[in-house]
């Protein structure tokens, strides 16, 4: 079992907060939402696949790779995920469920309420633009705090930890 620290607040947070309370952890990258991304072989095939599509090279290339790599092949059944809130104020923990999945995969009953669409090859529409939104995975909420998936940080711990990685969105949290 591994412990990861996810952002989800950079991309689409309207959608993908209230995604993530109803058990749908999300990540960007829409653009390359197909089979050939999920099968990906290693890393480098993924990077092929980032600079094909984003015209990315380099460090920019290496840390996008890193994070998207990480959802979708080291993200596992049963590892557990830290997700802060925009400011680090508070935090959500989850369990993962199930692999790494494309948005399009993802039940129309979960984006009812929140007034888009899921349009096959476009993912997920609102008003006619398409959401940077590409994967997702189930989780289950193992915090709860006054009916929320979301508790206080320590600012003695986990507030200051949180805040000084506010460049990366997902690493591993199993060196703590």
């Amino acid at each position: 079992m591994d412990y990861w620290l996810h952002r989800i607040f950079s991309q689409e947070p309207e959608i993908a907060v209230p995604l993530l309370e109803r058990g749908i952890l999300t990540i960007g990258f829409n653009d390359v939402s197909k089979p050939k991304t999920l099968a990906a072989p290693d890393i480098n095939e993924l990077k092929n696949i980032l600079a094909d599509c984003y015209g990315w090279t380099g460090n920019s290339l290496g840390q996008n790779a890193g994070v998207l790599w990480r959802f979708l092949h080291e993200f596992k059944v049963g590892d557990f995920v830290v997700v802060p809130t925009k400011q680090s104020v508070e935090f959500g923990i989850f369990e993962i469920l199930e692999k790494a999945k494309l948005i399009n995969d993802l039940s129309l009953d979960k984006l009812k309420f929140l007034g888009v669409s899921l349009i096959s090859g476009k993912g997920i529409v609102r008003g006619g633009k398409e959401l940077d939104l590409g994967f997702f995975i189930k989780v289950r909420a193992v915090t709860n705090y006054e009916s929320s998936s979301f508790v206080p940080c320590d600012n003695k711990f986990l507030n200051p930890f949180l805040s000084s990685k506010g460049q990366l969105t997902n690493i591993s949290l199993n060196v703590l």
